[in-house]
């Protein structure tokens, strides 16, 4: 948790000048949109907690099994600049399909329609209105 940026760096240390660095984070608010049934069964004091700070941690829900930070685009703006990188991209991974995998599990992959929402995906996914909502944040930073 306290070591994004330390671990950012080396990224960045080991990468070579104008060289590219792709990082992929849990996105707050696409997390609580895709689990929103389950955010909602919470007590209101955990789950405040949780969004207030992004971390998923015993010591606000007892019961967590996965410990992790989830980010807001613009944490992760400000991590990559302090890691010494300038943001090329943001986007946000599976905005429009993420609550809807059993209704996408009839569409085949070679479709038209299967086409059209991955169309669809690359297009809404680096609006900035868009970059929190998917379950990840996708980031590519150059050196």
């Amino acid at each position: 948790f306290e070591k994004a940026t330390t671990a950012l760096r080396e990224c960045v240390r080991v990468c070579t000048r104008g060289g590219k660095v792709l990082a992929s984070v849990m996105s707050l608010w696409g997390s609580c949109h895709r689990d929103l049934e389950a955010v909602l069964q919470l007590p209101p004091s955990d789950n405040r907690k949780i969004t207030a700070t992004g971390d998923l941690i015993p010591e606000y829900l007892t019961e967590v099994k996965h410990r992790c930070h989830m980010f807001r685009s613009q944490e992760l703006k400000e991590l990559a600049a302090n890691a010494g990188l300038q943001v090329v991209a943001l986007a946000a991974a599976n905005y429009l399909s993420v609550a809807w995998d059993e209704q996408l599990s009839t569409i085949e992959d070679e479709s038209e329609q299967w086409r059209e929402l991955v169309r669809m995906e690359i297009e809404a996914s680096s609006e900035p209105g868009c970059l929190d909502a998917g379950t990840h944040i996708i980031l590519v930073g150059r050196k």
